[in-house]
């Protein structure tokens, strides 16, 4: 799937799954899609976004609040940035398709979640420990960058309506470039 996303460098590991002696990808197939039934509307589906991104934020500001190494700290606002220039992308989406929606500012955001699905609170409690270096924080990142893309093509391919799918390919695009950027970063510091 990622070949077919534009990546120039997948790995096929011989042998597959069963040939691996490493970590592997845990959880149902269903993991995050709990937020959006399959006849959601585009609006809805801009909302999810949106708060997804929020709490990648968010998240980002909170564990930056306890890392003491600069370069870190560096990062994390770094990262906590581009979240809000998706943000605001999603924003402008939702407005243009919709300009008598409410403000996605004063919606409830459904759990606290962050690019992927998963909650925050749950998402600290198994992921704390890793965020302390540069790297650390690169590679968590880009865990949720993959997770989200991963999270938008699974939603377009259950969406009932065409345009939906459309909006959901172009997020899981958008998330494909932050994890560009996110390579370039960890480039840098090899």
């Amino acid at each position: 799937m990622l070949a077919g996303q534009g990546f120039a460098e997948v790995y096929n590991l011989k042998g597959g799954i069963k040939a691996w002696n490493g970590h592997t990808a845990v959880g149902p197939r269903e993991m995050g899609m709990w937020h959006l039934p399959a006849d959601a509307s585009i609006v809805d589906m801009l909302a999810l976004a949106y708060a997804m991104e929020a709490g990648l934020g968010e998240l980002y500001r909170q564990i930056g609040a306890d890392l003491h190494d600069e370069p870190a700290v560096a990062l994390i606002d770094r990262l906590a940035k581009m979240e809000e220039g998706h943000k605001r992308k999603v924003f402008n989406l939702y407005r243009k398709l919709d300009p008598e929606a409410a403000d996605l500012e004063d919606a409830d955001e459904p759990g606290g979640i962050v690019e992927g699905g998963f909650t925050t609170k749950m998402f600290l409690q198994e992921n704390r420990a890793v965020m302390e270096t540069v790297e650390g924080i690169l590679t968590v990142a880009m865990m949720l960058e993959v997770q989200a893309m991963d999270l938008y093509m699974r939603y377009a391919q259950r969406a009932t309506v065409r345009e939906g799918r459309h909006v959901l390919h172009d997020l899981a695009e958008e998330e494909k470039s932050h994890l560009k950027d996110l390579g370039k970063l960890m480039d840098g510091i090899a």
